[in-house]
């Protein structure tokens, strides 16, 4: 069977960390944890890593890490 390829951009990050959106970073972490089952290949771009390094100090250090652990080489 082909594992599925996903293309992860920021906001799929961001939703890990959202505690006004409770079922969005439910779901969000749940998909991650279907990630880790391997039921998912994960990619992300460029352009993404380019959109996050305008964002906050914060965001970059919650999100910086998640990306480098889930995206594939580009």
């Amino acid at each position: 069977m082909r594992i599925p390829k996903v293309y992860l951009e920021t906001t799929i990050f961001n939703f890990c960390f959202v505690d006004d959106a409770p079922d969005k970073k439910y779901d969000t972490l749940q998909f991650f944890k279907e990630i880790n089952e391997g039921k998912y290949i994960p990619y992300t771009s460029d352009y993404a890593l380019q959109e996050l390094k305008r964002a906050s100090d914060e965001k970059q250090n919650l999100m910086l890490p998640l990306i480098e652990k889930y995206k594939e080489e580009l």
